[in-house]
């Protein structure tokens, strides 16, 4: 009698939430730090974090003055990770929560840098069709990763994106 095997079955990967974060980013011709990321170095939050913040400046992101050199290159990191959502998916508006979404002027300085990156193209459309700019602070910030995490807690398993085989 032959034996009855189980079907092999491949290991499902675990439920993750989207990481944003973690997208890569040219780093600025201008900017020599190589990356706060423990994974990836130069990805968005390697390059545009508080941490990043300090690690290039040597000085936490709260104590800079408005003036400083430091918000136009974040400002340019953030409206290049912005750009590629909206290139890369169906968003109209990128709402931004990271504590340095804080920083007066930070969002519009932001959204000036989208429009010159995105050169009218598809920028334009989304505010035509919206009427607002693209990026955006979240009502959540600077909290928007605690309550996120919070919420993926309390729901289980956090985002679905395909139902388990």
């Amino acid at each position: 009698m032959p034996s009855r095997r189980s079907p092999r079955t491949r290991p499902r990967p675990p439920d993750r939430s989207p990481q944003l974060g973690h997208i890569q980013l040219a780093r600025e011709s201008d900017d020599p730090y190589p990356g706060s990321c423990r994974f990836h170095g130069s990805c968005f939050q390697g390059l545009a974090s508080g941490r990043a913040i300090f690690g290039r400046w040597q000085v936490p992101a709260d104590e800079l003055p408005a003036h400083h050199r430091a918000w136009d290159l974040q400002a340019r990191y953030i409206a290049r990770a912005c750009t590629n959502l909206v290139y890369s998916s169906p968003f109209t508006t990128v709402r931004v929560g990271s504590g340095i979404s804080q920083v007066p002027g930070l969002i519009a300085r932001s959204n000036d840098y989208l429009r010159t990156f995105m050169n009218g193209f598809p920028e334009t459309l989304c505010r035509e069709t919206f009427g607002s700019d693209v990026i955006q602070r979240a009502v959540t910030a600077p909290d928007s990763s605690l309550i996120g995490a919070a919420i993926q807690v309390t729901e289980g398993s956090g985002f679905k994106f395909a139902p388990p085989r």
